[in-house]
């Protein structure tokens, strides 16, 4: 597992050690929150009370999948020392855990820093396309139509945010090989969940949440590169067929 963490955070690593990789970093994060801003002033205003509680639904579902990731990622984690004891005897071990210590917390900053831009452009995209898309001429997330030239407008900024998303996601790496870290991980929780059945007796509680821990966390990184991109995509073609008949494209 900490070797898998350390894969991670050199992948991520790569995109702030090359020349030139922290203002590319900066600019596409800036770039994206600036066309957020732009599709936030072509919607309609106000929004209905029952669509907001959409958005706040969806939104603190999507935190709360994010805040899962943190909490194992900080919390889960260190836990795995308390099953060899505390090393308060030796220095030598006392050094080596500091060490480790200020290691690991720089590399989860880093792996954090990657992981906040990874869920806010899918969701961003996820969301907007809700917005944008009618579903059997029921409109999403808005209680009044929006104007022809600004769903142009808002489609074309959507089509420039997702290319410059998928460009500093390619940059980062890890986020393409998602689907390997996701195999790996939920295979190894697998394993160790099974194993403490097939050892007899003495079935350790804390392995077992661990494990599940693992598989849950892999199933919400699949959700969110699977599931949530493709939503987006059938909802764009969605909008391109709604717009050819309504309008003759």
């Amino acid at each position: 597992m900490g070797a898998l963490a350390v894969s991670q955070f050199m992948l991520f690593g790569s995109l702030f050690i090359k020349p030139g990789g922290t203002e590319y970093y900066l600019k596409c994060f800036n770039a994206i929150m600036a066309m957020e801003r732009n599709l936030d002033d072509l919607a309609p205003n106000p929004i209905s009370e029952k669509d907001l509680e959409k958005i706040n639904r969806a939104v603190q579902n999507c935190a709360a999948m994010m805040r899962f990731r943190f909490i194992g990622m900080f919390f889960g984690i260190p836990l795995f020392g308390l099953l060899h004891g505390l090393a308060i005897v030796s220095t030598l071990r006392i050094g080596f855990g500091l060490g480790c210590e200020i290691g690991g917390m720089f590399m989860s900053s880093t792996i954090g820093i990657c992981f906040i831009p990874c869920g806010y452009c899918i969701n961003c995209l996820f969301v907007w396309s809700m917005f944008l898309c009618s579903v059997e001429r029921q409109l999403r997330l808005r209680g009044d139509p929006l104007l022809f030239e600004n769903i142009v407008k808002m489609y074309k900024i959507m089509k420039i945010m997702t290319i410059v998303e998928g460009e500093l996601l390619r940059e980062m790496k890890c986020p393409c090989m998602h689907q390997i870290y996701s195999v790996v991980f939920s295979t190894v929780g697998l394993l160790y969940f099974l194993k403490e059945f097939i050892d007899g007796d003495d079935i350790s509680v804390f392995i077992l949440l661990v494990a599940i821990t693992v598989i849950s966390m892999a199933s919400v990184i699949e959700n969110y590169s699977i599931c949530f991109v493709a939503k987006v995509a059938l909802d764009s073609k969605k909008w391109i067929r709604q717009m050819g008949r309504t309008h003759g494209w």
